[in-house]
């Protein structure tokens, strides 16, 4: 009786530890610019406001959606980012050129990413990942 109290036991935590465990540690899938994917911006705030009132973490993952070979991400430096020009960071990194894709920022902090085909007329964003909150 006392073996089937225990397997009892642990069978009960292994299931709650697996059904606790999905909804704390994934996070979310975001389209990078909402419905319409990463595209050329219509207006001049249309990342900021796909931005607004999201919360971004390092858990989450970042999807780029746009028509093959149309835009390209490149992540890079502040300088480079506002200058829309990837030679001035030696470590700018090409994340994809040639299709949609999803990234996982793995750290915290500020992100700049540009499409450098359209990055003049404003096709590029900024996003300040915040490290997870993960619980255990």
């Amino acid at each position: 009786m006392t073996s089937l109290k225990l397997n009892l036991v642990v069978v009960t935590t292994i299931v709650v530890a697996h059904l606790h465990f999905p909804t704390t540690m994934a996070g979310n899938n975001w389209i990078v610019g909402g419905p319409r994917g990463w595209i050329v911006p219509p207006n001049p705030d249309y990342y900021e406001s796909w931005k607004k009132g999201k919360e971004l973490f390092d858990s989450d993952e970042y999807w780029f959606v746009f028509k093959n070979k149309s835009h390209n991400v490149i992540a890079l430096n502040k300088e480079a980012f506002d200058a829309c020009d990837p030679d001035k960071d030696a470590n700018a990194t090409h994340i994809t050129e040639t299709r949609t894709r999803g990234v996982v920022f793995m750290t915290a902090g500020v992100k700049y990413l540009i499409c450098s085909h359209h990055c003049s007329k404003g096709h590029k964003i900024m996003i300040d990942v915040k490290e997870s909150k993960e619980e255990w």
